[in-house]
């Protein structure tokens, strides 16, 4: 029995390779300070006792303007009662929302 091991030689296919993974880190380097992790802390009521409680969330969003809008997914915000916002920097600020917009799927 042979244990030689051989390899298939993509040499022709370097420089696209290369090429692909410089596009790819120049977008991740480019848009990386617009991506922003949301905790909010939400305000939710327990079906089966009726007693308001407190729950954790978080999840990720985009910086779309100069002015600080974000926009993030509906379900992240959805009945949050505080919303802070962790920058790539590191810095934390309090976000509020300012208005919600349903999407309507149609068929």
């Amino acid at each position: 029995m042979n244990n030689t091991i051989s390899f298939i030689d993509h040499t022709p296919d370097a420089g696209l390779l290369d090429a692909y993974s410089k596009t790819i880190t120049g977008v991740v380097g480019e848009i990386a300070q617009s991506v922003v992790h949301i905790q909010v802390q939400k305000k939710l009521n327990d079906r089966r006792t009726g007693i308001d409680r407190g729950q954790q969330g978080s999840g990720s969003g985009f910086i779309i303007s100069s002015d600080g809008y974000i926009v993030t997914n509906s379900h992240v915000i959805e009945n949050a009662v505080d919303i802070k916002v962790n920058f790539s920097d590191g810095s934390i600020e309090k976000a509020e929302l300012k208005e919600l917009i349903h999407q309507r799927i149609l068929r």
